[in-house]
């Protein structure tokens, strides 16, 4: 299947010990994906939407932090990358 303008992540969400398979768009700056996680993470946990609104991407295999405001085409983020919400 592919998906145009979007790549398949998997998001380790080390708060709640679980993992997910994201598609995300490329065309986003990281602090929109954010947002979009904290979203659906607080419709998923029903916490309170300010616990996931704060955090950072991490790159599981390489170690990278991504600035809020890089685009997402615009870092190794790729299909397959594992990140961390922290």
């Amino acid at each position: 299947m592919v998906v145009k303008n979007k790549v398949l992540i998997q998001l380790f969400v080390p708060m709640l010990n679980e993992r997910y398979d994201i598609f995300i768009p490329t065309n986003e700056r990281i602090g929109a994906v954010i947002k979009l996680f904290a979203k659906n993470l607080a419709d998923l946990t029903g916490e309170n939407i300010e616990k996931f609104s704060n955090c950072h991407i991490l790159n599981q295999d390489n170690a990278t932090f991504y600035e809020k405001n890089q685009i997402v085409r615009d870092t190794d983020i790729k299909n397959a990358t594992r990140l961390m919400i922290i």
